[in-house]
């Protein structure tokens, strides 16, 4: 648990002390005299992007923490649908006042993954804010904000306020369509998909401090006289008209590109060098990742089991889950294959199993230094991609590998003879230009800005638009008779 061992005496009792001094999950009592032997567990685990916060933190035994189960789970995941679910949740129910809403939430929630995700950067931005504002006061010499006349000078805007606004005056609809389901989006005002929410925000902004220094203003946020009618009223229609006109002109894009990094993870090869290979849990080969969350799934075990090397475990893994087990039978036969209680293989201890990595040695590289093999691959993205044709025009792609130099890439490209045109240099989310419409089936993609979601291999390309709807998989060859070309 990355040295939570090592916390303060202090967190573990305020922990002790908001959960009514017991175990929230078991609902054994927890001893004062013994907080020290107790350990403080994610509750979002941090493998599925759980913080180092207070919010995300509970006091527990040391059994209970180190389960194999629990590493790797949210509460909801490890407990929902079991017996002891519905006094678990009156356990934390009855402490809500002490534990907050927010953790009451992330102990609960199916989506806690996502909720604590959204707490983090909310506290984060709150922070920012306020050290913005300490700094500011102290290059001026101001007071909370006030100059020495007693003369706001910083404004520190809440999201809450933003949001109130935004849904007074109908703001957030100017992201969606006129076609747009109601239904749907009663339930999700701001569509976050869509990247321009983030302008829609910004301008709200300008407005505010204007409001908020105004020593007359009364009850609510009102925007200024200019956008009233005769009678005083505020015109909702030219508001929305001024921030709709301001919206149509926004194409997100990214300032700098996160630096392609390879996995930590080193890999072995296998026959003649025509195979990479891996190590993998035993217990993992029936967990597929599900929005960072790992999920049971007996069709994932067995898409993993057919590329175990060893061929008798792989049959005893497979003649395991032709029982159909279901997740606590997976786990019992995990741990006597681990301690060598399977009657089959009586003593071989079984944790790790090797697997066939069925992927294209071309994305490997052997990194060590000595020779003997130490092969790595990109983490996520590539470095990017060239588009070329050649010399009857036929579109084709060269992938930019982290370890590849961009320059030699393109050398190389250049070299492959005449007729050969490098059309320009691609990388995930940079923006492209569509001069023509593109065709493809149903969908048309009229002319302008996008944001580039993928170029593949085989010749097909992705992108999206400003208001965060993602295009088919189309050919190259639509996009470059529209001209399909880098901006920026």
């Amino acid at each position: 648990k990355l040295g939570l061992e090592k916390k303060s005496s202090g967190l573990r009792y305020e922990l002790f002390k908001a959960q009514g001094c017991i175990c929230l999950y078991t609902g054994k009592p927890l001893s004062e005299t013994q907080l020290d032997q107790y350990e403080i567990d994610h509750i979002v685990p941090r493998s599925l992007g759980g913080p180092d916060a207070a919010v995300n933190y509970v006091l527990t035994f040391h059994d209970v923490n180190h389960t194999k189960e629990k590493g790797k789970l949210t509460p909801f995941a490890l407990l929902h649908g079991k017996e002891g679910w519905d006094a678990y949740v009156k356990r934390v129910e009855a402490r809500s006042t002490a534990l907050r809403n927010k953790k009451v939430q992330l102990l609960t929630r199916e989506d806690a993954p996502d909720l604590v995700e959204r707490y983090t950067a909310l506290a984060e931005t709150a922070w920012v804010s306020k050290l913005a504002q300490t700094i500011v006061n102290l290059r001026f010499g101001w007071t909370n904000g006030y100059d020495q006349n007693r003369k706001k000078r910083v404004i520190v805007v809440s999201g809450g306020l933003t949001a109130r606004v935004r849904r007074k005056y109908g703001l957030d609809k100017l992201l969606y369509k006129k076609d747009t389901d109601l239904e749907a989006f009663a339930k999700k005002l701001k569509n976050r998909a869509d990247k321009r929410h983030h302008a829609l925000d910004a301008m709200v902004l300008t407005f505010i401090p204007q409001w908020a220094r105004d020593p007359g203003k009364e009850g609510f946020f009102r925007f200024p006289k200019e956008f009233r009618d005769s009678n005083g009223r505020e015109d909702y229609e030219q508001i929305r008209k001024l921030f709709d006109d301001s919206i149509a002109k926004v194409m997100p894009r990214y300032l700098t590109f996160e630096r392609p990094v390879l996995r930590d993870r080193a890999y072995g090869q296998r026959d003649n060098k025509t195979m990479m290979v891996q190590r993998t849990s035993l217990r993992d080969l029936a967990y597929k990742l599900v929005q960072q969350k790992p999920v049971f799934n007996l069709t994932y075990a067995a898409t993993q089991i057919k590329d175990v090397r060893d061929e008798r475990i792989k049959q005893e893994l497979q003649k395991f889950t032709a029982t159909v087990p279901d997740e606590p039978a997976w786990n019992v036969f995990c741990d006597r294959f681990e301690k060598g209680e399977l009657d089959s293989m009586r003593g071989k201890k079984v944790s790790k199993v090797t697997q066939n990595l069925n992927e294209d040695i071309f994305e490997y590289k052997d990194m060590s230094k000595d020779g003997r093999g130490a092969f790595r691959r990109r983490k996520e993205n590539h470095s990017g991609q060239f588009i070329y044709t050649d010399a009857q025009g036929n579109p084709s792609v060269e992938v930019v590998r982290v370890f590849d130099s961009v320059a030699k890439v393109k050398a190389e490209i250049e070299a492959k003879g005449s007729g050969i045109s490098i059309v320009d240099f691609y990388q995930k989310w940079c923006l492209v230009k569509l001069v023509k419409p593109v065709v493809h089936g149903v969908v048309t993609l009229e002319p302008g800005t996008y944001q580039l979601n993928t170029i593949k291999k085989d010749g097909r390309a992705q992108v999206t638009s400003a208001g965060g709807e993602t295009s088919p998989v189309i050919s190259l060859g639509k996009f470059l008779a529209a001209g399909f070309k880098r901006v920026g």
